[in-house]
């Protein structure tokens, strides 16, 4: 917890980079709780699409009728081949051609 009352008088421009840009995008405050919790830590932050990628695949079911995938693919800027696979409950992360390395089909 930042409990020191002269935190709250810290501007975007006082921290180091990349605290810099990421408070200019979330404020201070935000900032400094996430390097609170992650300081000294590498992650990784999937790309915001991927982040998105369930919620948009629940919306494309709600939203398909049978007959629009075309319009679907349109407004989700996707191929109708994708938007199909979603529709046939494949998950958005998979490669639906890959093989699977595991499992040769013989088991």
């Amino acid at each position: 917890m930042l409990t020191e009352s002269w935190v709250h008088d810290v501007k975007p421009e006082d921290l180091p980079d990349p605290y810099h840009h990421i408070a200019l995008e979330i404020g201070v405050m935000n900032t400094l709780k996430l390097a609170r919790i992650f300081g000294g830590s590498q992650i990784y932050l999937p790309k915001h699409d991927n982040a998105l990628q369930i919620v948009r695949d629940r919306q494309i079911r709600k939203e398909y009728d049978g007959y629009n995938c075309k319009a679907l693919a349109m407004k989700y800027n996707l191929t109708e081949n994708w938007v199909r696979s979603i529709i046939r409950g494949k998950s958005s992360s998979e490669d639906l051609d890959q093989l699977d390395l595991f499992n040769d089909g013989l088991m």
